[in-house]
């Protein structure tokens, strides 16, 4: 994510961070095709031990290659100029962190950031723990629960980019947003409250939709309230503290659905969702970045 706001332009950067955490979900939501493939009625332990190897073997596979992609197409700096902020890192030493830990919109987002990335995990960590619970047979729902959820996130980030990039409304799309995340935890509740399969999945379309695609949102946000701090560090710093609240979201979410069932455990969701609108509601749009590309046009 730091790459991203030093590689590409301003004018570049809301699309190229949308796209490239697009392929986020994408990637959860393949990893749950090989478990179903290899693993499904499984009892022998040596054939299972086979299987995990072979996916073992077959991610490295993968690793490897992207790496080498990287290594051989990626060249050392960017053809057509550098980002946003490095155009003008001759100031960017002025800048102190006391001054964005003492900035209450960039100290209330990236609360709120986190809680809605904690979801972005968790909702994924949690739905076998909680389909299987409910239902003795639930192989094939938890894929195709795993798979909506992700592959729902693709239209859920390209529309927030887009959107974001054309109209500037940060904090009306922001709270947009986390109402469609609160509606769909809420809805996830009430599916598995009444074993609805058909609900099951229509919820984790809406969630995987509006979570996903909160979040590249909500990180763009973030990087105009902080300017002109420099980009890079401020994702840095954000990415390293939002995904903090996830370590305690994860493990308190499967213990209560071990302890007091699926729908209990999968309103933790719900409660971190309503935690960040109101936070995020605390948020003055102080557009920083975009002043600036107002005041000084050559930067772009």
């Amino acid at each position: 994510m730091p790459l991203c706001t030093v590689w590409f332009k301003k004018s570049e950067y809301e699309i190229t961070y949308g796209v490239v955490n697009m392929f986020v979900p994408v990637g959860i939501a393949l990893s749950y095709l090989p478990s179903s493939l290899l693993f499904r009625n499984v009892s022998n332990v040596e054939l299972l031990a086979r299987n995990l190897a072979k996916l073992l073997i077959g991610s490295a596979v993968v690793h490897v290659i992207v790496y080498l992609l990287v290594v051989v197409l990626i060249r050392e700096k960017p053809s057509k100029g550098v980002g946003y902020f490095e155009e003008g890192k001759e100031n960017s030493n002025t800048h102190s962190l006391s001054e964005l830990i003492c900035n209450k919109n960039f100290v209330l987002l990236t609360i709120s950031v986190g809680l809605i990335y904690a979801i972005e995990k968790t909702m994924f960590i949690i739905v076998n723990q909680s389909l299987f619970q409910i239902y003795t047979e639930a192989s094939d729902m938890v894929t195709t629960t795993g798979i909506f959820r992700g592959l729902s996130g693709i239209p859920g980030t390209l529309i927030a980019s887009f959107y974001l990039k054309s109209s500037r409304k940060f904090q009306l799309t922001t709270i947009l947003f986390l109402i469609l995340v609160i509606v769909g935890a809420a809805f996830n509740m009430l599916s598995l409250f009444l074993s609805n399969i058909v609900m099951i999945y229509f919820s984790s379309i809406l969630l995987g939709f509006s979570v996903t695609g909160a979040v590249p949102l909500m990180f763009n946000y973030v990087i105009e309230v902080s300017f002109p701090y420099p980009e890079s560090k401020t994702m840095g710093i954000l990415a390293a503290v939002a995904a903090s609240p996830t370590l305690f979201c994860t493990p308190l979410a499967t213990s209560l659905i071990e302890n007091y069932g699926a729908i209990n455990g999968n309103g933790v969701l719900l409660v971190f969702a309503i935690a960040a609108l109101i936070l995020a509601c605390f948020v003055k749009e102080d557009l920083r970045r975009h002043r600036a590309d107002e005041t000084l046009p050559f930067l772009n």
